[in-house]
């Protein structure tokens, strides 16, 4: 199972920097891909996160909670830079932004952690744009429109 969690990391971040660096996608849309690259279910099987997901392997998960946040939040924290930097972003804690966004992303949102019907999960999801306009100092709606749009295209 280590195997497998190393794999699954280094796949998650490799997909995070890349998205990252790419510097022709625009700032908030990055974000966002960068966030939505962290769906666990395409990375391993269903199998593999059920088992994962159980109460007994609780440790298990927090590893991989661990390595993604000590190497994800640096990467994320660059997107939001940049977005500072372009004067999209208007915050004075980019890295602890970064880190209370992830935090409810991989919790929340993570498909294991707590079953949410679709209409339950689209609410929450408009909740953390809402949230993350406010967090990152960014004009209301700006993530909630550009995250509705990545979602109609899945």
């Amino acid at each position: 199972m280590d195997g497998i969690i190393d794999r699954y990391n280094k796949k998650v971040i490799e997909g995070a920097q890349r998205i990252a660096r790419n510097k022709e996608i625009p700032v908030i849309e990055r974000l966002l891909m960068a966030i939505t690259s962290l769906n666990v279910s395409g990375a391993v099987s269903e199998e593999v996160m059920t088992h994962i997901h159980k109460p007994q392997n609780a440790l298990m998960h927090q590893k991989m909670q661990q390595v993604l946040f000590l190497e994800i939040t640096p990467i994320f924290t660059s997107i939001i830079q940049d977005g500072i930097d372009e004067n999209i972003f208007h915050t004075v804690y980019p890295y602890e932004s970064v880190e209370m966004l992830l935090v409810y992303a991989t919790t929340i949102l993570d498909d294991g952690m707590i079953e949410l019907t679709d209409e339950e999960q689209l609410q929450r999801m408009r909740a953390f744009a809402f949230n993350a306009e406010r967090m990152l100092g960014t004009e209301q709606e700006m993530i909630s429109q550009q995250l509705m749009k990545i979602l109609t295209k899945e």
